[in-house]
């Protein structure tokens, strides 16, 4: 997370995000088996879903929760994350996000995330990987990423997928 006070000098104001995820197995029917839980805020933050998603690895709400993702030097992400979490006065946000495998073939994330402030936004954001034989020694690799946002704020309905 992050926290600081921003802004001119004449003008200054506080800002704060938080995310974070638990891994690990939680439970559920073999079709979907929950493997990890996370979720988030912002005050004074906006949150910026990636548009291209070839990054989508890179989005910190994503990488919390994907158990491939290896974790690196923590001031190092924190500064990369920095470019998702902009200071924006009058900007709150929140999100919440599941992982899961289905059948232990597919290993799948979903997070959905509410913006509020200078218009509503809702983003809906999955990725799903599946790898045969299982991701040590793959010979065959499929992912696919979907993006779903409506925003008042720039006056889009989008949904993208790759």
């Amino acid at each position: 997370g992050g926290y600081g006070v921003v802004g001119p000098e004449n003008d200054r104001y506080t800002a704060i995000f938080l995310f974070g995820a638990v891994n690990g197995p939680i439970g559920g029917p073999p079709a979907f088996f929950v493997t990890g839980i996370g979720g988030g805020f912002g005050i004074n933050r906006q949150l910026s879903v990636p548009t291209d998603l070839a990054q989508f690895n890179t989005f910190p709400l994503i990488k919390a929760l994907d158990p491939a993702a290896r974790a690196g030097d923590p001031f190092r992400e924190l500064a990369e994350a920095r470019v998702f979490f902009a200071p924006e006065r009058g900007t709150f946000w929140f999100a919440a996000g599941i992982s899961f495998n289905s059948f232990a073939l597919v290993d799948g994330i979903a997070v959905i995330a509410l913006q509020f402030g200078g218009g509503f936004e809702l983003s809906l954001l999955g990725l799903a990987r599946m790898a045969l034989p299982r991701p040590e020694v793959a010979l065959v690799s499929i992912e696919m990423a979907l993006v779903a946002r409506f925003s008042t704020r720039e006056g889009i309905i989008l949904v993208q997928a790759q």
